[in-house]
């Protein structure tokens, strides 16, 4: 029996992105020598988000983990993946009262569109089961000391390991900590944020679903209907899939 002390690897962030490194890992197959720990800050593995859409290099990946029956198997019925020659957008230029079709966009590949849940489901069941989960677990920051990395929760509790990986999205707190470590002391707060935050473009995205029976009453025609249309107005678009 091996005495060497495992290597204790952390994933913040329970998402689509740290899910497939933990599905990475488990692959390894070296449970005897490493220890996985996925930190979540929410209290459950919400199925909550918008689509995915996997691309060409997105799906070769993904199939290399052995992923494709899974993934194929949460496919509509009746498609397959990378059908060459399928419109993906179909762009219209709507700012007028009459729409007009500009560009069918058809992607070397092609794309298919999941539900969060699905994906999330698959990956889930590849992780392996010594995997420990740690919800409601919101990290806030890091600090490399010499033996190792000691991690702190926003409830206050803390953790070790030897390996951090930031899969924490848009407000990651590994990236805020990461590109502040050795600032100048006296740095005011405003001009750190410059350099971790994810600056706002000022733009806003609204996501809805509508039943297409709904529109199909009111529309019969509308192009959305018969495939993805990327609706093009005065500076802004509007994605019917």
């Amino acid at each position: 029996m091996s005495t060497t002390q495992k290597l204790r690897i952390a994933i913040a962030g329970g998402g689509i992105g740290g899910l497939v490194f933990a599905v990475v890992l488990s692959k390894l197959n070296l449970d005897e020598h490493i220890e996985i720990d996925v930190y979540e800050s929410a209290a459950e593995l919400t199925q909550l988000g918008a689509g995915i859409a996997l691309w060409p290099r997105g799906w070769e990946i993904l199939k290399t983990l052995g992923l494709e029956k899974d993934l194929v198997n949460k496919l509509p019925p009746g498609t397959w993946p990378h059908k060459e020659g399928e419109i993906a957008f179909a762009f219209r230029k709507s700012d007028m009262k009459e729409g007009v079709p500009i560009l069918d966009m058809k992607p070397e590949g092609g794309n298919f569109l999941y539900h969060r849940a699905d994906v999330q489901q698959v990956l889930l069941k590849r992780i392996s089961s010594t995997t420990r989960f740690h919800l409601s677990s919101r990290l806030v920051s890091y600090k490399r000391l010499n033996s190792h990395v000691e991690l702190a929760f926003k409830d206050g509790k803390t953790a070790t390991c030897d390996l951090l990986v930031g899969a924490d999205g848009i407000n990651s707190a590994v990236r805020k900590t990461l590109l502040t470590e050795g600032l100048p002391e006296g740095l005011k707060e405003d001009e750190k944020r410059k350099i971790y935050e994810a600056p706002w473009t000022g733009e806003t995205v609204y996501r809805c679903l509508i039943d297409s029976e709904v529109i199909r009453k009111i529309a019969p025609d509308h192009p959305g209907l018969k495939g993805r249309v990327m609706v093009s107005g005065i500076t802004k678009l509007m994605l019917c899939a």
